[in-house]
């Protein structure tokens, strides 16, 4: 088979390879040598055996990538192409293949056959890929390979994230993140809309404001039939409406305002508005003259004297309109019309994030909660049956792992009695004092925090190593006196004591506190152990040694 390998899209090496394993990397004793400082000292292995090769990746620094995926280990395809460092390598036989078969196409096979030496021959490589069973397993290596992708590339680096952030702030970032980015693709078509609208709004308003004209000059042409006496005061308020005029319908002339009385209209979109007014019959049409500004354009009816009732709205005989209102008219470039859309939707995507946010955390920690709570009732000595309420896999898993945990404890130890802070074991009176401290001493063998037992009258019936070096409490001189007695900080028998008075009174309430020793905050637990009576015999506290 053989291999071609490019830095920079320039060939540095193309190499025949038999059967065998060959070392990759940039030490000199490899089989191909990769001298870059991206590449470790020995990257990876290729191995070939007949037409087939796969790659191995030897726990390099930066990885071994194929089709952009990072592997381990890798069958290898005849299309497919290994990222080392800033070198490539490829599998250049069936390029050669192809080509060949184009060759064959012309010389004809029999000529190619008689030469076993011709290179141009289908190799079984090329013949392998394209079986329905490489297929398969080429799509399964896709498929594991987006998964370990995923998997290295997405989730390991987040998994990093939340071992020093709340998984809730986390779930908030990723909540508003994604409806941000939903608001971010809205905002070009809410933009759009908001601009036609305010435009459509606006020039119905510049539409009234002709109409109002329309009608004040109708009622003037109906009592004097007088065209000097043509006003456009009604427009004269509106700043958008830049000029109004009263077009003569046969001459095209103005006949108001008075300052260009006589003057002729040549402007083209005018024209187009006498036409649909006159010709087409229309009460009112609207032009756009594209650089911003309308023609709004509406036609005053004539008037019949045989029908004084007669109104611009009213139905009648189509006739020649007595005069045209025309009008260029502005839109407003109004930012509450424009951007008033776009804030009531980032109000609603702010809503939808918190309620969203709301929903999920519920969701997530209803289920966790409610096992803490059973959990809590079960290491306090009650008979509870620990279950998962919601379909979570996981947490239901979780609570059979802990009802059998605690079936094995019952057993083992025997009655109610309570398990005190993962401390495995039951006691019974008397007998249960041995017991206790027995399991006591096998968990601290897996444990990193200070533990110390007091009994019910605060005499010290075990110290762990861990406690002993911390607070110079020596196991053999300690045990069986009072802790205010064996131990020197006074600060420190004085908060265990406390706790433990407070967790006996409360009948097993866990009971929880903060104290400075040598110089670092210690966070402190104290849980009370049941007899089988149901009587607390001990207290152990916990001094945790990792935040």
């Amino acid at each position: 088979m053989k291999f071609e390998v490019k830095q920079n899209g320039a060939v540095v090496l193309s190499k025949e390879l038999t059967e065998g394993s060959y070392k990759i990397g940039r030490g000199t004793d490899c089989d191909i040598i990769l001298d870059s400082t991206k590449v470790s000292k020995h990257h990876a292995l290729l191995v070939v055996k007949g037409n087939r090769a796969a790659i191995l990746d030897t726990d390099s620094s930066n990885g071994t990538f194929v089709n952009g995926f990072l592997v381990k280990k890798q069958l290898l395809k005849a299309k497919d192409v290994i990222e080392i460092g800033d070198f490539v390598i490829k599998n250049i036989t069936h390029r050669q293949v192809k080509r060949n078969l184009e060759v064959s196409s012309v010389q004809g096979n029999a000529a190619l056959e008689t030469d076993p030496s011709n290179d141009s021959l289908p190799s079984e490589e090329f013949q392998v890929e394209s079986s329905p069973d490489e297929s398969l397993q080429q799509n399964k290596n896709v498929a594991e390979n987006i998964v370990t992708f995923v998997d290295t590339k997405v989730l390991l680096p987040f998994y990093g994230v939340m071992k020093i952030t709340d998984y809730r702030f986390i779930l908030g970032v990723i909540l508003v993140a994604a409806i941000s980015v939903a608001s971010f693709f809205s905002v070009a078509p809410i933009l759009d809309w908001g601009v036609k609208i305010t435009k459509q709004e606006s020039i119905k308003r510049g539409q009234t404001i002709l109409k109002q004209i329309v009608r004040e000059n109708y009622r003037i042409l109906s009592k004097s039939n007088d065209t000097t006496l043509l006003t456009v005061a009604a427009a004269e308020a509106d700043k958008d409406m830049l000029e109004v005029y009263i077009l003569d319908t046969r001459t095209k002339s103005v006949l108001a305002p008075t300052q260009y009385l006589g003057k002729s209209i040549s402007d083209n979109y005018v024209l187009l508005a006498f036409e649909d007014l006159i010709e087409q019959g229309k009460s009112e049409t609207v032009k756009d003259r594209g650089d911003g500004t309308y023609i709004l354009a509406q036609s005053i009816p004539y008037f019949n004297n045989s029908d004084s009732n007669l109104l611009p709205d009213s139905e009648a005989e189509p006739q020649v309109p007595a005069a045209l209102v025309v009008g260029y008219f502005k839109p407003p470039k109004s930012i509450v019309g424009i951007y008033e859309p776009l804030a009531i939707s980032g109000l609603v995507s702010l809503l939808l994030a918190l309620a969203s946010f709301y929903l999920l955390f519920k969701m997530m920690s209803y289920p966790v909660g409610q096992l803490s709570e059973q959990l809590d009732s079960a290491l306090k000595g009650d008979e509870v049956e620990i279950s998962c309420k919601a379909k979570f896999p996981e947490l239901e898993s979780l609570a059979t792992v802990i009802n059998f945990a605690l079936s094995k404890v019952k057993s083992s130890g025997g009655g109610n009695a309570e398990v005190p802070s993962g401390i495995p074991g039951g006691l019974d009176m008397d007998s249960e004092e041995s017991s206790y401290l027995k399991n006591i001493e096998e968990f601290c063998f897996g444990s990193t925090d200070g533990l110390l037992v007091l009994d019910r009258d605060k005499k010290v019936k075990y110290v762990s190593s861990v406690l002993s070096d911390l607070l110079s409490l020596r196991s053999q001189y300690a045990v069986g006196q009072n802790i205010g007695d064996a131990c020197q900080d006074g600060s420190f028998a004085g908060t265990v004591i406390d706790m433990a008075e407070r967790v006996i009174t409360s009948l097993g309430e866990n009971q929880t506190a903060t104290l400075e020793i040598n110089g670092v905050s210690r966070n402190l637990t104290a849980v009370g152990h049941r007899y089988s009576n149901g009587d607390i015999g001990f207290v152990l506290i916990t001094v945790k040694m990792n935040g």
